[in-house]
C-alpha cells in the first residue's frame, strides 16, 4: 500500500519560502503533467497529466495559474491527451513548448 496521497494543493515558491495557496477553483489531482512558466504574459500554464480520482484518464487540459486564480483554457488547438510529458517556455518566440509524452495509444511521443 502507498505511503502518500495525491492531492490538488497549489503552492507558489517565492525563492526562499513555500506557501500553500487557497484558490476558488483549483485543477483536479493529476499526476504526470507537465508545467512552465509563460514569462511574456506572467502565467503558469499547465498541461495533461492522469487523473487520479477518476478513470485514471490521460488528460488533455490546458490550465493557467495567473497568481490567485486557475483558469480553464480552451484552446483552438491542442496536443493529445499525455502523461510523463515536458515543458518549457521560450523566451526568444514568447512560445510555450510540450515535447514528448505517453498518449493514449501506449505509445511514446518525442
Amino acid at each position: 500500500m502507498s505511503e502518500f496521497a495525491i492531492s490538488g494543493d497549489t503552492w507558489e515558491w517565492d525563492g526562499t519560502a513555500w506557501t500553500e495557496r487557497w484558490p476558488p477553483l483549483s485543477p483536479p489531482a493529476r499526476k504526470l503533467h507537465a508545467m512552465a512558466f509563460d514569462a511574456a504574459r506572467r502565467k503558469t500554464v499547465l498541461f495533461g497529466g492522469v487523473a487520479v480520482f477518476e478513470s485514471q484518464a490521460r488528460l488533455d487540459e490546458t490550465r493557467e495559474w495567473d497568481g490567485a486564480i486557475w483558469t480553464l483554457r480552451a484552446p483552438r488547438t491542442s496536443p493529445p491527451p499525455l502523461q510523463a510529458h515536458a515543458m518549457v517556455y521560450d523566451t526568444v518566440r514568447s512560445e510555450t513548448l510540450r515535447f514528448g509524452g505517453d498518449d493514449d495509444s501506449g505509445g511514446q511521443r518525442g
